[in-house]
């Protein structure tokens, strides 16, 4: 809406320097529109950072093809009005890999795999499009790592499934949890994800992809991610004082009979919760080991971060 448009616009210009800011226009509109904004100002345009996406995990299936897929194609087609661009970077997320287990390699992936999530599979297919039938406009993709915090600070913005998590665990909600103790969790700093893009969208080539995620020595495990979160709030007097017990591991289907049970208690803490967490539950049992080394090739300040440090603080 106009409200939040402005509030966003000014939030984003005050952060620039100074001297930057009279270079900066926002326009408002959904993708759709947005196509037809600037499509007649398209020769000025060198180059698209398309960010735009639903990113919750529970989008259902036509607003994930609507926004994530079909918005994608809006913009593909006003790059291709744009004589002098030079790059199209698009920015997905590593799990484009589906359910895929194993090494997870910074390239296109030529077969389709299982989806725990239709905002997977709407990212995949979007890659995709971009890789054949737009493959003659200057692509890039930057896959992104879920994101835990703005920075190393811990202090969070905008919410996810991680987050949704975390509250279930504080307020004692869920008593079972989907997973296997040793899968990786691959967790970002917002401020990194900003930095890694900057420098892949200064430095990159025509058709490279990149994963702006931390490898699996960076990665911490769901069983200790659980510990962390357990130890932290265990400072809180009044979590303390509840005695609350860590979730048990269960299998996907037992996980799946609690959500689904849930859904009657329409827009409770618990409810909302487990609408978020359940869809992705199925990646919580694939163990993945995702590559970097193209993403830090170009990114020559990288550094791996303290992720139990970064777990506690957000916490």
């Amino acid at each position: 809406n106009e409200d939040e448009f402005k509030i966003r616009s000014e939030k984003i210009l005050w952060s620039l320097p100074e001297a930057s800011r009279d270079r900066v226009e926002f326009i408002q509109g959904d993708l759709a529109s947005l196509y037809e904004s600037l499509k007649a100002r398209s020769h000025h345009i060198h180059r698209i950072i398309h960010n735009a996406a639903v990113t919750a995990f529970n989008v259902d299936e036509q607003t994930a093809n609507r926004v994530n897929r079909d918005g994608t194609v809006e913009m593909l087609k006003l790059a291709r009005e744009c004589s002098h661009l030079k790059q199209f970077l698009y920015v997905s997320t590593v799990y484009t890999s589906g359910m895929s287990a194993g090494p997870i390699e910074e390239n296109i992936f030529a077969t389709k795999p299982e989806f725990a999530t239709h905002y997977e599979r709407s990212k995949w297919e979007s890659e995709q499009m971009i890789a054949t039938e737009f493959a003659d406009l200057p692509w890039v993709i930057a896959r992104v790592a879920t994101v835990i915090a703005d920075d190393d600070s811990g202090h969070v913005t905008q919410q996810n499934a991680i987050h949704n998590t975390l509250k279930l665990f504080f307020y004692g909600l869920i008593s079972i949890l989907p997973g296997l103790k040793r899968t990786p969790i691959y967790l970002v700093q917002g401020d990194f994800v900003a930095k890694a893009i900057a420098q892949i969208a200064a430095h990159s080539k025509t058709k490279e992809i990149f994963h702006v995620c931390h490898d699996r020595s960076a990665a911490v495990e769901l069983e200790r991610f659980i510990d962390l979160a357990y130890e932290e709030f265990m400072q809180d007097e009044s979590f303390k004082s509840r005695r609350l017990l860590k979730p048990l591991f269960a299998d996907e289907k037992s996980f799946e009979v609690l959500a689904t049970n849930m859904k009657s208690f329409g827009g409770s803490v618990l409810s909302q919760g487990l609408a978020s967490v359940a869809p992705f539950g199925k990646q919580l049992f694939i163990e993945k080991d995702i590559f970097n080394a193209h993403m830090k090739s170009i990114f020559l300040d990288y550094e791996k971060p303290d992720i139990e440090v970064l777990v506690r603080k957000t916490c």
